[in-house]
Parts: C-alpha cells; structure tokens; sequence
C-alpha cells in the first residue's frame, strides 16, 4: 500500500496563495494599527508638552508683562526659545520643559496670558501635530510641512495669493512679518488672520513692516456654515417697535470647499455661507479698512470720480474714496489685483463678515460707529459721545473720535481687537456690487458693460423689489433676516424703517434706487452699524464710498 506523504506542487501553491491573501488584508490592518497607535502617542506627548510648558512658565514666575511678545521656537531638545534658535544654541530666553512622552524636536508655541499654551505647531515623532485651545490633532505623517493651522478652522485656513504677507499687527499697530509657522491667527480667541501688501520695499520674517510701505491690509473671513435663525420672509413693516430685540450670537461652523454644501432654507436648518459658494474658495480677504485714495491729503482730495486701480489703497487714518460712480469704483477693484481675483464687495460678502462678527468668534455686538466727519478710516465713537439718536455725535477732535489702535478703537473692529475689520459702521456709507435686475440708475453701468463682467461678482435682486420686499433677500446677506422690521420717528421729525436687531437703518433695493449700500454714515448714530442697509441710485455722492475683496482658489 502507497502512503501518500507531503505535499504536491500544486497543494502547496495553494497554500502560498492562501497565505498571500492573508498577509494582503492583514497589512493595511496591522499598518492601519500602528499609524493609529503612533497618532495617538503623538497626542498625548503634545498635550504632555503643554503641561510642561504651564510648569515651566509657573516655575519662573513669569507673567503677562514678561513674556515676550513673540513666538517661542522649539529647540531640538525640546525646550522653547524665545529668540531665533542656531543649531542647539539659543539667542535669547530658554525655558527648560520636562514632560512624559515623545519630546518635539521643532515647531512653534505661542502662549497665553496666563502662561498656557494657546496653539502650537509641534513635530514629535516625525509627524506634525497641531495643539490649540487645550486639543492636540495629529496632522500629517511626516514634518515637512509645519505650516501653522488652528483646529477651529476645520481647514478653512487663510490662502495667500500673490504678493501678500502674512503678519501680525500689535496693539500699538506695529506690523510684524509673521512665520507661517508661527500663530499669527487665533479665530478661537477671535485674533483674525491679517495679511498685507507692500508699495515698497522687501522685509523677512521677523521684520517690523513700516507704515510707509504698506500699500493694503486685508483680513481673512474663513468658509464657514451659518445655523438659520430668521428666515427673512418679511414684505413690510409695522408701525411700531418690538419689545424685544431679537438680535443673538449666530450659530457657525467652519469648513473647507471639498466638504458637501449645505443648503437649507428653513429656521433652525444650516446653510453654507454664500460669500464663499460663489466663488468656490476656502475663504476670501477682505479689505480691513474702507477703499482710501492715495495721495488725498483732505477729505475732499478724496473724492475723485474715477477708475484708476493705482489710486487704491486700504490703510488705516487715511481718506475714503469717494464721490465715484459705482461703475468707477466696481473696474478699480476689479482692475487692483487680477491674480488674486479682486473685486467691489458684494451684499453677501458684506453679510458674511456681519454674521462672523456676531458670533463668538468676534465681537458678538453691534460694532462702534466710526464718526470722523473727516471721513478717515478706522476711527471710533470716543467714550461719552451720543449715539442713541440721529444723528449722533461727530467731528475730528480727540474727545469726539479716535484712532484704530486704541481700546476705544478696537471696539469699531468686527473682534473688538485689532485684527479684526473696520469702517462697517459709519465713515462712508459703502456702495455693493448688488443691484435690482433690470434697474442699473445712474450708476456708470448700462445692459452691455456689466454683461462684461462674470455674474459672480453681483449679487441681483429680484426685479420685483421694492424698499420693504424683505423677502427678496439672498440668505446669508444681512438683509431680510435681521427682521421684523418697523417705522421709528427720528429726533428730526423724519420717519424711518429700522431692524429688530441693533435700531439699524433697513431699506431694500428698488425704483429709482436699485443699489445697495451698508454701513451707514459718520452721522448716523443709533441708524448705522454693520446690519445697515440702504438704496441709492449708484451715482456720485460726496458720502458713498466702497471696499475690496480678494477671493483666491
């Protein structure tokens, strides 16, 4: 009898066969296994650092007045420089951290005033992790890119387009060169990322960048979602106010363009924002100033009817371009930068930074009016003036009105901080590159010029709209939400349509005055603020000015 021993070939091909598949879904669990397990170590060791910093910090007694107002650099050892790091070396301040875990061998801390770690870039075991706001997240699998980026943003983080410089702009206004690595930005403590482009000179990181030679400044808006909270369905008024006001801090949720749009209707339900829809893009920078004219050095050098691009500036105590045409004002913007696709502000754009500034990522209240009758940017009602009625107070003095970089300033900025935007509440009223379809008034505009131009850089209101038809209102554009709207009789005698919000004026486009515009007047007092809106006809008025906007893919 023949015993049958071992295997034949084709049994034991069988068997690598077998075991080949085996081994085929096996790996990516078992590598799947480990990358999660390396995550996770990653976390802890940044949120260990962070522990170790706040010891360190504590153990050297330092406070608010001694920390410096820069970044600390992690060593390769670990411990933080507050000075430029060579090789092992430290040019300034070291902090010796001791912690359990992975130590970071590079990256950058930024701390909070009370010696806690507000963000950080750190790379701990060859990977990248982000640690903001007391949560670590792990990022990339290698440490190649140390770009700084905040976990609120959800990746929503500024996109620079050309010739922009990311910086950060201290109390006093000084203007840093900012390290991409660095926290230049910090929506989670409402600290908006700021961005500059020169007229002059070049400057490395580090750099204080003069006044001088700055040509614009602008502040990123990231693409967020908004919650509905009125939905704007209101086609007049009522003659009396409401007893309460029902303005509140709008729900929002950040995220970038290759997450699925939202788009609801209805109270209660989310609503991608439309600013950034339009435009497809993670974000947009807007001018962080009202559109000045370079070289007016009187507020009537300013008004100007004209086009020529090289005239525009957005800086800070400077004169507002005014006295423009629509037409003029919309091919200036759009002639500024093509690269970086500026344009004239749109009603949604404008509504976009309103609700972000009515969130907890900004100011969360109606923003000081800018009353320089002088019409120069970035200024603020001083304390003690009166702004309940209309007109409020206004001028040029000290007591009357200040500057953007003082703590009576700040408060006209959409953070109450410096970082944020100003001049959306009075100084100029604001004309929109937003109009009633068919209507074009006196703006400059006829049916051949704007058909030049891409349907995206108009918002167009229904044909049928008339200064109470709230309900033509585009969601998201600060208009027909900020209802029920009502008729106020003002201390002059005049009578006006007011929002349930902020007492803030609220005329929808329509015939002979089919455009938009926002913001209110230096006068304006209790009318004005950043849910303001009006018609005009589009033509040339000494008080209407505008603003620009990039929208960079």
């Amino acid at each position: 009898m023949n015993l049958k021993k071992g295997f034949t070939l084709i049994e034991l091909l069988a068997v690598i066969v077998i075991l080949a598949i085996i081994a085929l879904i096996a790996s990516p669990i078992v590598v799947g296994l480990i990358e999660d397990s390396k995550k996770s170590t990653t976390e802890r060791s940044a949120e260990n650092y962070a522990d170790g910093i706040k010891i360190a910090v504590a153990n050297k007694n330092l406070n608010r007045e001694n920390i410096p107002d820069v970044a600390y650099t992690v060593m390769p050892n670990g411990n933080l420089c507050s000075g430029n790091v060579t090789g092992d070396t430290c040019n300034g301040e070291t902090l010796t951290i001791k912690m359990d875990g992975k130590t970071p061998t590079s990256g950058i801390v930024n701390l909070s005033s009370n010696g806690t770690v507000a963000t950080a870039t750190l790379c701990i075991n060859d990977v990248k992790v982000i640690y903001s706001d007391g949560i670590s997240e792990y990022k990339s699998k290698d440490c190649n890119d140390m770009t700084y980026s905040e976990n609120i943003l959800n990746g929503a983080d500024p996109i620079l387009g050309s010739n922009m410089i990311p910086v950060r702009i201290k109390d006093d206004g000084t203007v840093i060169y900012a390290d991409l690595k660095d926290g230049w930005y910090d929506y989670s403590n409402k600290e908006w990322a700021n961005a500059v482009m020169l007229s002059s000179g070049t400057y490395n990181v580090g750099d204080i960048i003069p006044e001088s030679a700055i040509r614009s400044y602008f502040v990123w808006i990231p693409r967020y979602k908004y919650k509905i909270f009125d939905e704007g369905n209101y086609t007049g008024v009522i003659s009396s106010k409401p007893t309460e006001s029902i303005a509140q801090s709008i729900e929002i949720v950040f995220e970038t363009k290759d997450v699925a749009i939202s788009n609801g209707s209805t109270e209660g339900s989310w609503l991608t924002h439309p600013a950034f829809t339009s435009f497809n893009t993670n974000g947009i920078w807007v001018g962080k100033f009202e559109t000045g004219y370079l070289g007016a050095t009187t507020t009537a050098g300013a008004q100007v009817n004209s086009s020529d691009s090289s005239k525009i500036i957005v800086k800070p105590d400077v004169f507002s371009w005014r006295n423009n045409t629509v037409y003029n004002m919309f091919v200036a913007a759009y002639n500024y930068n093509r690269s970086n696709d500026s344009h004239m502000m749109k009603n949604t754009e404008w509504g976009a930074v309103a609700y972000l500034s009515h969130s907890k990522y900004g100011i969360n209240k109606e923003i000081n009016i800018n009353n320089n009758s002088a019409y120069k940017t970035g200024y603020s009602a001083a304390e003690g003036t009166d702004q309940t009625t209309y007109p409020g107070n206004y001028g040029t003095g000290a007591t009357i009105t200040l500057g953007y970089k003082t703590e009576t300033g700040y408060l006209a900025s959409t953070t109450g901080n410096i970082t944020g935007i100003y001049d959306m509440s009075g100084g100029a009223n604001e004309y929109m590159a937003s109009y009633k379809s068919g209507q074009l008034g006196t703006s400059g505009f006829d049916t051949t010029t704007i058909a030049n131009y891409n349907s995206k850089y108009f918002d167009v209101y229904s044909a049928s709209s008339s200064q109470t038809t709230y309900n033509y209102r585009i969601l998201g554009d600060a208009t027909g939400e900020m209802g029920p709207f009502y008729t106020s009789f003002d201390m002059l005698g005049s009578y006006h349509f007011i929002n349930n919000w902020h007492a803030d004026l609220s005329y929808f486009v329509g015939t002979p005055c089919p455009w938009f515009a926002r913001g209110g007047f230096y006068y304006d007092g209790v009318l004005s603020g950043q849910f303001y809106f009006a018609a005009f006809r589009g033509t040339v008025y000494n008080y209407m000015g505008s603003r620009l906007v990039l929208a960079i893919n």
